[in-house]
């Protein structure tokens, strides 16, 4: 039966749609926030592990979290990584509620790092600038699976 001129069969068929939308932008959603994580989390430069491991994502509000500081465990003047690499989220539990995910490190050197121009070398990998170059390749694969589609 129509109400208001529109035939009640047509308004489940456009819901079923939309839910149909909400699932694919969803996945694409997934995909992006799954590719800037392996980009510039897994990416960090390890000195101690501290910095990789204080990665946070979560959906609605940023995380507030930071581990404590690694003491540098030397042998024979060789550091020893404290913290090992933090999991990957799992996004699968969030519902489409969840509009906004931050990607959060807490550790107040973190910029420090991202900003250091020095060569590679004496223990510490060059770092100039990872943070920007992982955001840039994760939206570069989001845009290749973009034209993939068409």
């Amino acid at each position: 039966m129509a109400k208001n001129g529109i035939d009640q069969k047509d308004i489940k068929r456009f819901g079923e749609m939309g839910a149909d939308i909400i699932k694919v932008i969803g996945k694409a959603n997934k995909l992006f926030l799954y590719d800037l994580w392996d980009h510039i989390a897994m990416k960090t430069p390890i000195y101690t592990g501290t910095l990789r491991y204080s990665w946070r994502m979560t959906p609605g509000s940023p995380s507030s979290y930071r581990p404590k500081s690694a003491s540098v465990n030397t042998s024979n003047g060789v550091v020893q990584r404290k913290y090992p690499d933090p999991k990957r989220p799992n996004l699968e539990k969030y519902t489409n509620r969840w509009n906004q995910f931050f990607l959060v490190n807490n550790q107040p050197y973190t910029q420090v790092v991202n900003d250091d121009e020095r060569k590679a070398g004496y223990g510490y990998p060059k770092t100039y600038n990872w943070i920007d170059r992982g955001l840039s390749a994760a939206l570069a694969k989001a845009k290749i699976r973009d034209l993939n589609k068409i």
